[in-house]
């Protein structure tokens, strides 16, 4: 399996087992533990990149539903920000992004719908 389909696949399944809270608790638990490691600019660089593509991939959702999930990442940014203020307010800049977006959608683009309802209907009647 390649990684970028196990990526994919995590984000598709992991609420099956892990709440989102839970997750987060575990990203920042394994980031303020990184000095225990080998190499700790490697953990700490794959937390955020993880937290990274959680947000691009499920473009906010979780943190738009809920609330309390956002207060924590923002809590853990700010413990971010004390050694990388960049990437820090990088993901706070992300998310608030993906939020706004879910807030207000943008409208669809209907032109060829027409296209892609025939597409669609041929893939399941055929």
């Amino acid at each position: 399996m390649e990684f970028d389909e196990f990526v994919r696949d995590w984000f598709m399944t992991f609420h099956s087992f892990l709440s989102p809270r839970e997750f987060l608790r575990l990203l920042r638990k394994k980031y303020e533990s990184a000095d225990d490691h080998e190499s700790p600019a490697q953990v700490v660089e794959s937390v955020l990149n993880t937290l990274q593509m959680w947000i691009e991939l499920e473009r906010g959702a979780d943190f738009y539903e809920d609330p309390e999930l956002t207060r924590d990442f923002n809590n853990f940014m700010d413990i971010v920000s004390k050694k990388d203020p960049t990437k820090a307010q990088e993901l706070k800049d992300t998310l608030s992004s993906a939020i706004k977006l879910l807030n207000n959608p943008p409208e669809p683009d209907l032109r060829n719908a027409p296209q892609y309802v025939f597409l669609i209907a041929h893939c399941l009647l055929f």
